[in-house]
């Protein structure tokens, strides 16, 4: 029998390791780095926001690559819930970023509880709904995947929302910093996310 994640998967191996691995390393080195100089709780959001982002990264290389079923049904079932995560953890860092402090409890609060749903799924072993072999992939809970994209979508909206707002009351050169911070998580979000609604509803990775 042949291993249909090998057939399918070979002509985009070296792609996928370019686009996954290099951003990985890179985006990982420059947290290490900062974090070694500093240790505030901007920089703690920041590390997280990475961490996340870096899990999703190889989780996903993992789906692409791999030859194993077992495994790429393990890592795809999380790419979900890390999406969510490393969203949640970028309005958490640029909220920091703009107040000049960590968020108040309340705030930390309902962040857990925006997650809960996507966690109790992804635990409950019913965040993918089956594993179609002649294609290796599997077939996502539809609700989780409805779910990522209403949080990916409300994640930039609060980004344009609240930057727009708080940056209007800072003086000039920070509100230029936190424009700049703005525009690039808005512009990396953003992309992430139409891409990966194109890709999913044309197939066209």
């Amino acid at each position: 029998i042949e291993n249909t994640c090998t057939l399918y998967g070979s002509a985009y191996h070296t792609i996928a390791y370019y686009s996954h691995l290099v951003p990985a390393f890179l985006i990982g080195t420059l947290a290490v780095l900062i974090l070694m100089k500093n240790r505030s709780s901007l920089i703690i959001t920041f590390c997280l926001f990475t961490a996340t982002f870096i899990l999703w990264l190889l989780g996903d290389l993992i789906a692409w690559t791999s030859p194993n079923y077992n495994l790429i049904s393990a890592v795809w079932s999380s790419l979900d819930l890390l999406n969510i995560l490393f969203y949640i953890f970028g309005a958490y860092f640029f909220t920091t970023l703009v107040s000049g402090k960590d968020v108040s409890l309340w705030i930390k609060v309902a962040i857990v509880l925006v997650t809960l749903p996507a966690w109790y799924i992804t635990v409950s072993n019913i965040s993918i709904s089956s594993f179609y072999l002649p294609q290796c992939e599997a077939i996502n809970n539809t609700f989780l995947t409805n779910y990522k994209i209403l949080i990916e979508a409300l994640v930039v909206l609060f980004i344009v929302i609240y930057g727009y707002i708080k940056s209007r009351k800072l003086e000039p050169v920070r509100r230029k910093k936190v424009a700049l911070v703005a525009a690039g998580l808005i512009l990396f979000f953003a992309t992430f996310s139409v891409t990966e609604f194109i890709a999913s509803q044309t197939g066209i990775y």
